[in-house]
């Protein structure tokens, strides 16, 4: 007979498994604080290094002569997420940070351009009225630290200064070429003044050849009438 047989769990092997299965919690429950400390401090050495970046990206925009008030109070927003390990937050923050210096280092570059070529173009008498207005404009945004707003208008303001220099002024050709104008404008009247006595000329003497034509055919029509009468 094939008897099925049944493992029976004696008291001595249930109080093995169970110890086996205590020591095994206490191995995981001794390394999940380790790995969840090891986490927690890689994360917290990356936020205090994108908080030391701030600081630098602060430094730089106040040498460069740029207001920091909008990052300073980022630095602090950033500090106090730090005291709470808000990691995300700190990302978040930095990100803004690192745009803000961005958007205002290239808006001060294209301004400080501007100005130069709004200058050059006075100093050959244009208006550059159009650029002025614009240069106003993005200059306030960049006061406010509105760099995003100003770095857009300073993109705005480099094409209507390219356009506004392309222009001429009349007034500033005369004053920077006049000599050459008087030049030019003498040897004009000069020439305009020798093709009028020639063509003046070619007309008297064309005049004085049709008169003297005219006349010898009177004559030739004066003989043929007094042979004709006489004969």
């Amino acid at each position: 007979k094939n008897r099925k047989h049944n493992k029976v769990f004696t008291p001595n092997m249930k109080i093995k498994l169970l110890l086996k299965l205590t020591a095994i919690l206490l191995a995981l429950s001794m390394l999940l604080p380790t790995a969840l400390s090891s986490e927690q401090s890689g994360e917290h050495e990356e936020a205090n290094k994108l908080f030391s970046e701030s600081k630098q990206s602060l430094l730089e925009l106040k040498s460069a002569g740029i207001k920091t008030q909008r990052t300073e109070v980022f630095l602090e927003q950033i500090s106090e997420a730090l005291k709470k390990s808000d990691y995300s937050t700190i990302r978040k923050i930095h990100y803004q940070i690192t745009t803000l210096k961005k958007n205002a280092v290239e808006s001060q570059e294209k301004i400080k351009i501007i100005e130069d070529l709004t200058i050059s173009g006075e100093s050959r008498w244009l208006e550059m009225r159009n650029t002025k207005n614009m240069l106003i404009l993005t200059k306030s945004a960049f006061d406010r630290e509105d760099f995003t707003t100003s770095l857009d208008r300073a993109s705005q303001a480099e094409t209507i200064v390219q356009v506004e220099l392309k222009s001429i002024s009349w007034l500033y050709v005369f004053y920077k070429y006049w000599w050459l104008i008087i030049i030019v404008g003498a040897i004009t009247v000069f020439s305009t003044r020798e093709v009028y006595h020639k063509l003046k000329t070619s007309n008297i003497t064309k005049k004085i050849n049709d008169l003297t034509t005219e006349e010898i055919n009177i004559v030739h029509l004066m003989k043929e009438t007094q042979e004709k009468h006489f004969n």
